[in-house]
This record gives C-alpha cells, sequence and structure tokens, in this order.
C-alpha cells in the first residue's frame, strides 16, 4: 500500500492491529512538521508508543504540543539520540513484559 503521509501509516497501522497491540514507532528523522502532529495524534488517539531520537517535536513546538508528548513519559521516549531510538526500544522491550514480534520499516 503507497503511503501518501504520516497520516495514512497510522490509518493502517491502527486497522491492522486494532489499538490494542503493544506497538512501538520508531522515530529517527530531524524534521519538526509533519512528525510532530504525528507524534500528537500517536500519543493522543491510540494506546500506541513511541520512541525518538528527533527532539524537535518537544523543543521548537509550543508549550501545549510538549505538555501532550510528555505526559506519559511510558509512551513517549525522547531520552535518546540519534540513531538508538531502535536500539532503546530493543532494550526497554527486553527489558520489560513485552517481546519483540516484528519490526518494519516505511
Amino acid at each position: 500500500m503507497p503511503y501518501r503521509n504520516l497520516d495514512d501509516i497510522l490509518v493502517y497501522v491502527k486497522e491492522q492491529y486494532a489499538n490494542t497491540d503493544p506497538l512501538v514507532f520508531a522515530g529517527v528523522t530531524a524534521v519538526n512538521d509533519p512528525m510532530t502532529a504525528f507524534q500528537t495524534n500517536v500519543v493522543s488517539y491510540t494506546k500506541f508508543s513511541i520512541v525518538t531520537a528527533n527532539k524537535n517535536p518537544i523543543a521548537l513546538s509550543p508549550y501545549k504540543v510538549f505538555q501532550i508528548l510528555t505526559e506519559n513519559t511510558g509512551r513517549y521516549g525522547y531520552r535518546c539520540s540519534v540513531m538508538a531510538g531502535p536500539r532503546i526500544t530493543a532494550q526497554n522491550l527486553r527489558g520489560g513484559l513485552l517481546n519483540v514480534g516484528n519490526v518494519r520499516n516505511c
């Protein structure tokens, strides 16, 4: 399925995982928009999590966006540097109760 934008990816993932399976998005881009909207939508409208090396959405956005994204640090991990996202995700999943069942890119 071709994706036109990040919203298409989120719609597809919500359909495939029914918003109940443990799923973590790993963000390794350096852009602010459209990642800010995507990350805010993930945190606000799904049970999915995000780990990101991109601090732009929390550093360059209004304070309200910062509050939304950082309200639940168990779902939004921003304590890493560029290219550390996948490793941090794997470490967190191995150290927690979850097993990595699938890794995909888009």
